[in-house]
């Protein structure tokens, strides 16, 4: 997003300042963090994930908010619609839902026409987790979900996935599932599990396959919004 902003005009340390904040997979700190953003007054306020999102529209009605969220931002309550959000908080979409019925499609190539497939989920997504299973209701596909909130749940939530005897696993948007990648990819190594991913990171890492959009790309758009605000 720096390089982005540079393109914009703007630079860091010149006409422009930076403030971050990490929950660092605590999600309930969220709330308090954006309390914190808000001590200086910013011009926006960027935030990447359904419940950062949810947590900074909690906080303000009036400063300008920019999400980067996986699902719909009407059902959220973040917009009133796709063309006139509304309110103080606009941004991106990438709709998993809708990416997963297609991440579904592909990994059932790989299966027998009955397997059932596994889809692992961080639990603070409630909204993401209703999304889904409206996506496994409408396919007539069963989908046995495993939780893992943090690192030391990953493995429990394999030792799951492997004890319902899921032919293939589709791993879940979440921002703590993007950093510990490696580690995913290294459990569905180690449990024989094919598995689908949504960005291309992650088969960077050794994953088999992933379909979604660039990541990079889409936190690199909300520097053009700089010149709205």
């Amino acid at each position: 997003m720096r390089k982005r902003s540079r393109g914009e005009g703007y630079v860091v340390g010149r006409n422009v300042t930076i403030e971050r904040r990490w929950a660092r997979g605590n999600h309930n700190r969220l709330p308090e963090l954006a309390q914190e953003l808000l001590h200086f007054n910013p011009a926006l306020i960027i935030g990447g994930g359904n419940v950062v999102a949810l947590a900074a529209r909690k906080v303000t009605s009036t400063t300008p908010i920019v999400f980067i969220i996986a699902s719909d931002p009407v059902k959220l309550g973040l917009a009133k619609s796709f063309a006139h959000p509304g309110g103080n908080a606009t941004g991106i979409s990438m709709m998993t839902a809708r990416l997963v019925l297609k991440r579904l499609e592909l990994i059932q190539e790989l299966l027998q026409q009955k397997a059932t497939v596994g889809f692992l989920v961080n639990p603070h997504n409630q909204d993401l987790l209703q999304e889904i299973d409206e996506v496994a209701r409408s396919t007539g596909r069963t989908l046995e979900v495993a939780k893992a909130r943090n690192q030391d749940e990953l493995e429990p939530a394999f030792r799951h996935l492997v004890s319902a005897q899921v032919g293939a696993v589709l791993v879940g948007n979440d921002a703590i599932f993007f950093n510990l990648r490696a580690q995913l990819v290294a459990l569905a190594d180690r449990h024989s599990l094919p598995a689908s991913y949504e960005f291309r990171e992650f088969p960077a890492a050794g994953g088999l396959m992933s379909y979604g959009p660039s990541l990079v790309a889409n936190f690199e758009k909300p520097a053009l919004t700089l010149h709205a605000f």
